[in-house]
């Protein structure tokens, strides 16, 4: 793809943005997450170069996009006490076999569109 110009080549990435925070980089890639919560870390890191002229660290755009997820869906808990309270819920578990001597546990739940979704899992002594 020739005449493109890497992001990462015009981005400041020597000095700190004095002027710029963690919600200004939220409100800047809201409407990508909105749009597809799958979007890459790295994309929307090219967004904040593009916008900003500054390359923030992929932790930091990380967690912008975390804060982002959680402002779509009004934070966990509203979102839990929404979307959770009609959802299926059952816990399983299994044995591991062969030199494991420790079981599985799981807790998955299913949505209004069946899907099956994994909510926490713990490794237990036999």
């Amino acid at each position: 793809m020739s005449g493109q110009i890497n992001a990462v080549e015009v981005c400041d990435t020597e000095n700190d943005h004095l002027k710029l925070n963690l919600d200004m980089i939220v409100g800047l890639i809201l409407p990508m997450v909105k749009a597809d919560p799958r979007t890459n870390v790295s994309i929307l890191i090219t967004n904040i170069c593009s916008h900003f002229n500054y390359t923030p660290s992929y932790h930091n755009a990380w967690i912008a996009k975390q804060k982002a997820l959680e402002k779509m869906h009004s934070g966990w808990d509203v979102s839990y006490k929404r979307y959770g309270s009609g959802a299926k819920y059952w816990r399983d578990g299994t044995f591991m076999y062969g030199s494991y001597i420790h079981r599985l546990l799981f807790d998955v739940a299913q949505d209004g569109n069946r899907r099956i979704l994994p909510i926490a899992f713990a490794i237990m002594p036999g």
